[in-house]
């Protein structure tokens, strides 16, 4: 648009800003908010541009382990109307343990687009979850086929709690789906040494 010199109004950059929020594109998005803001002092686009802002924050507690600050963060989105998308649950589900089954549960019978649920939610609850033996039906259940990814968490969270039985019967899978990742034999080996079980580590 503006190559052709045509200025873009507030329903252009909007919907600009809510894509790039959709699509966890914050960079792109706070370029788009500085050019608008420059043209316009519109609240519609300062509140598009916190519908990024709140996600960006929510992910950033969660990456630093701050759990209950990104839940309080969403709590306080949600009290002033803002409409979490599906980055900003997804920083909710790398915050939680046991609780993360709520926010993910809301996902699931949600009818809004904005928070379909993907494999990147699934693949939270995988690593977060200690209950192995469930999150193995849960992976078995899914209605998105579970990628080499999502079985790689599964077989992370083994590894985490030393549970050989289900790790290498586990290990089977991803090591099918994606032969070529060496990181999935490391996970299998490390947890075979772990438990003392040299010779599995050989082989």
């Amino acid at each position: 648009m503006e190559e052709a010199g045509v200025q873009p109004d507030s329903v252009t950059v909007v919907g600009a800003l809510s894509a790039c929020a959709n699509l966890g594109c914050i960079e792109i998005g706070k370029k788009i908010y500085d050019l608008a803001r420059e043209n316009t002092n519109n609240i519609i686009v300062g509140n598009a541009w916190l519908d990024i802002d709140w996600s960006t924050m929510i992910v950033g507690y969660a990456i630093n382990g701050k759990s209950e600050k990104a839940l309080d963060l969403l709590h306080r989105m949600q009290s002033q109307q803002v409409q979490p998308n599906y980055v900003t649950f997804l920083g909710v589900l790398s915050a939680c343990s046991h609780s993360g089954w709520k926010y993910f549960n809301y996902m699931v019978q949600s009818s809004d687009k904005n928070i379909k649920l993907r494999k990147e939610h699934y693949a939270c609850r995988v690593d977060r979850s200690g209950h192995l033996e469930e999150t193995y039906d849960f992976i078995g259940k899914m209605p998105i086929k579970p990628d080499p990814g999502i079985w790689g968490c599964l077989l992370g969270a083994c590894a985490i709690h030393n549970n050989v039985n289900l790790g290498q019967h586990v290990a089977d899978i991803p090591f099918a789906l994606a032969p070529d990742i060496a990181s999935y034999h490391v996970l299998l080996s490390n947890m075979y040494a772990t438990v003392g079980k040299w010779y599995s580590v050989d082989q």
